[in-house]
This record gives structure tokens, sequence and C-alpha cells, in this order.
């Protein structure tokens, strides 16, 4: 690459996500600011779920009615959630069977949210490419 050259080299092991299917779970003010980020800056269709839809956050993203239903359709899956006992280790086997084959992953919250084993599994398997 050379300097000052931004364009998109596909040589390079990458992924362009403009018209990709994002994905936020709890989706709580704080983190409204980084999914505009996917919707406004990068282009992607931003879809959410959380048990309390906020209305600053409708304003970017749609909100669909289960996490298994965000699952199936994210290309691009990320989580925002507090680190407690009922969510610990919620990344996890099951939870990566029903993502889209071959989707990108990403813990914007806490380590203990996910099965580091269950990582490791869908990356070797193609479940996910990038975690």
């Amino acid at each position: 690459m050379k300097k000052h050259d931004f364009t998109w080299n596909k040589n390079i092991i990458s992924r362009e996500l403009r018209n990709t299917y994002c994905w936020g779970f709890e989706v709580q003010e704080i983190s409204v600011n980084k999914l505009q980020l996917y919707s406004k800056g990068l282009g992607c269709k931003v879809i959410g779920y959380d048990l309390y839809p906020s209305d600053a956050a409708r304003e970017v993203l749609d909100y669909v009615d289960s996490i298994d239903e965000l699952l199936a359709q994210s290309d691009v899956v990320t989580i925002h959630v507090p680190a407690t006992k009922e969510y610990t280790h919620m990344v996890n086997d099951d939870f990566f069977s029903k993502m889209k084959d071959g989707s990108i992953f990403a813990n914007a919250a806490r380590g203990v949210l996910v099965d580091t084993k269950a990582v490791i599994r869908a990356l070797d398997s193609g479940k996910t490419t990038r975690s």
C-alpha cells in the first residue's frame, strides 16, 4: 500500500462491510454512537435486539424480535451487555451455531461474556472468520 492511498485492496485479507447486516445486542445509549459508525460511516444495514428498545437507537437501526433472528441475519455480530452472572458465557457453541457461516464476531463488552474455547471452535470451523 502506498502512502496516502486508501483504496480498498482485495488482496489484503479484508471484507467490505457496505450493505452487510451488522448486529448489536442490548443496544444501550452508549453504543448507539458505535452503531452510527457502522450505519452512516460504513454503509451497513444495522439491526438490533434489546429488552428495552430506545428511541435514540431506532434512528440508527431496525429492531428485530429475537436474538436468534439477529444471529441468522447478521454478517457482523457485536455485543454490548454488562458483565453479569446471567450473561456469563452467553457467547458459546449454541450462540455460534445460530450465526451465518463466515460471519464476524466482536465483543464490545467484557471477556467473561465469551466462552473462549467456543470462539476457537467457531474460528476453526469457519463459522466465524474473524473474532
